[in-house]
């Protein structure tokens, strides 16, 4: 008996009886039901939910890498093949027009033509800060 404020405080009757518990085999029940369809409906959602959120992504991360290598290698390729073409299309233009021109004329253009581009680029990498002296 427990006592508030000096007075006791009634105590609920003792039940002798449990409840009702449901009859076997209805759907609330573990032996009956459609429980094995339930957890594995469950399961397969929760692996779906975890295909998307890391197969899925780790997909496209692959696809791009490999499509990304793929056009810089055909894009290294292009380029070379151009190059070349180009040096042998400014060799058979020099050695038509000119009586003294040669592969070594070639050469000298395009030496000139990426020296005069690496200046360009070299002068814009930073901009100088005026000397605080």
């Amino acid at each position: 008996m427990a006592m508030t404020d000096g007075a006791p405080r009634p105590v609920p009757p003792v039940t002798s009886t449990p409840p009702a518990l449901p009859p076997p085999g209805g759907p609330e029940t573990l032996t009956g039901g459609d429980w094995p369809a339930q957890a594995a409906d469950t399961i397969v959602n929760v692996v779906d939910q975890v295909k998307a959120k890391t197969v899925a992504p780790a997909t496209q991360v692959a696809r791009g890498a490999v499509y990304g290598l793929l056009a810089a290698v055909l894009a290294g390729t292009i380029l070379v093949l151009v190059y070349l073409a180009l040096v042998r299309a400014m060799t058979e233009f020099y050695e038509w027009a000119l009586p003294w021109g040669g592969v070594w004329l070639t050469y000298l253009t395009l030496g000139l033509i990426c020296l005069i581009a690496g200046v360009a680029v070299f002068r814009k990498r930073y901009v100088l800060a005026p000397s605080t002296r």
